[in-house]
């Protein structure tokens, strides 16, 4: 894996070029051989696959004005590339992105574009119990309106030293809370990773959707050790 220093014509470099990828570390910025990733068919993916396919044949469907609506929605709702910079998508990229999280989330087929903010999202994310067998965890706000539903997202990996996980992440599930109660994660992160060891590190990501819009906050985050007294 080589390292370089990025000069005055390139100060930030990110993705592939040609079988090169660009990644940085707390290092600085490194090249590695671009992998040619497996193909990864689950019960997770497979829906995906099979909500784009859905949502992209009814975009064809849409009006003209219909789609127009979506066209202006996308110019004044631009999304952070890995830089954290505004990248104004297509509308029919709006449409797709937000029909699939609304159906993920158990919403129905968004025809027109939201017409009010997204959700305010997950400021704090606290551990409740870690016991053999459980895993419950506190969000603040500690209740969420009906229409807003919790995305979890996890890592498990036996080794300690792994900080960085961006790439790594799954869906563990998608969750409702309406009560004060905290959520346990144990029979999601074993039905996506199978059984865990003690000692084993997990990361988990929660963020909110609005079923009735596809509109998704940003994320709150939470490493640590699976182990217990």
């Amino acid at each position: 894996m080589a390292k370089i220093r990025t000069g005055s014509l390139a100060g930030n470099i990110r993705g592939s070029v040609g079988s090169d990828t660009f990644s940085q570390n707390r290092y600085g910025t490194y090249i590695r051989r671009r992998a040619i990733p497996t193909v990864v068919r689950t019960v997770y993916t497979e829906r995906v696959r099979t909500l784009f396919s859905h949502v992209s044949r009814l975009w064809q469907t849409l009006t003209e004005s219909q789609r127009e609506a979506w066209r202006t929605w996308a110019e004044s709702n631009p999304v952070r590339d890995k830089f954290g910079e505004n990248q104004e998508l297509t509308g029919s990229a709006c449409f797709i992105r937000l029909n699939i999280n609304a159906l993920q989330a158990g919403g129905d087929v968004l025809i027109r574009p939201p017409e009010k903010a997204g959700p305010s999202g997950v400021s704090i994310i606290g551990i409740d119990t870690i016991g053999e067998g459980t895993i419950k965890i506190n969000t603040e706000p500690q209740t969420y309106i009906e229409n807003e539903v919790l995305e979890v997202s996890g890592y498990v990996t036996d080794s300690t030293g792994v900080t960085y996980v961006e790439n790594k992440l799954r869906v563990l599930g998608y969750m409702s809370k309406t009560t004060t109660a905290p959520i346990e994660l144990y029979p999601y992160i074993v039905a996506k990773y199978g059984n865990i060891n003690r000692g084993y590190k997990i990361f988990i990501r929660v963020k909110v959707i609005d079923k009735n819009t596809g509109q998704k906050s940003g994320g709150a985050s939470i490493a640590f050790v699976y182990d217990w007294q």
